[in-house]
């Protein structure tokens, strides 16, 4: 649609608004479209554009495709059981039986994260802990403290020494807000599988 008609019917409707408003009146007339033959033609086309939008739209909207589990993925699944310590390799144990404090190890686990698809889910299962572990921190001493910054604290006492405190700040303002999708996901959809069957294509945007 040219943007002359657009701004000829904007013009139109400021000028039918000015008009009523100096008339004292608060509502515009409803033929005021019926007035000037260009005006209706214009109105109509802008009508016309307005609904090939919204069926495109629309279109777009009702779009199903099937769901594909990536094969890297399958024989994780069933061994699984909901618990993220036992999903991946061996080499990226989490287990609470590690000597390491388990905030450090989940920081660092979460840093290390590789490309392979094994690793991007399991880098979803730490970010979904760690705006977890915001929450937590949100509900025990209230929003109106810096909790990125309570967090890192926590972390450097715990061990954590080859990063600063706001390096460690950083990585956690994006984790949590990267997260906060997919938990929120979990959370409608009653299940963390979610965090397996959602796309990395398209730069993972939902």
């Amino acid at each position: 649609m040219e943007i002359s008609v657009a701004r000829h019917l904007a013009d139109y409707v400021l000028d039918a608004y000015a008009r009523a408003q100096a008339g004292g009146k608060e509502l515009l007339e409803d033929d005021i479209f019926d007035e000037n033959d260009d005006i209706k033609q214009d109105t109509i086309r802008l009508l016309k554009f307005i609904q090939g939008s919204q069926n495109r739209a629309d279109r777009v909207a009702t779009e199903t495709s099937k769901i594909v589990l990536h094969p890297d993925l399958k024989p994780y699944i069933n061994k699984w059981g909901g618990k993220p310590q036992t999903f991946g390799s061996d080499n990226s144990d989490i287990s609470t039986g590690a000597k390491i404090p388990f905030l450090v190890r989940i920081f660092r686990l979460a840093c290390n994260t590789k490309e392979s698809v094994i690793e991007k889910v399991r880098s979803r299962i730490y970010y979904v802990f760690w705006y977890r572990v915001y929450q937590f921190y949100a509900k025990e001493i209230g929003t109106h403290h810096d909790i990125y910054t309570v967090i890192s604290i926590c972390i450097v006492q715990a061990g954590l020494s080859e990063f600063t405190k706001e390096d460690i700040q950083g990585e956690l303002v994006h984790w949590v807000k990267y997260s906060e999708r997919f938990k929120l996901l979990v959370q409608d959809l009653g299940s963390p599988m979610v965090l397996f069957l959602l796309p990395f294509k398209y730069g993972e945007i939902l």
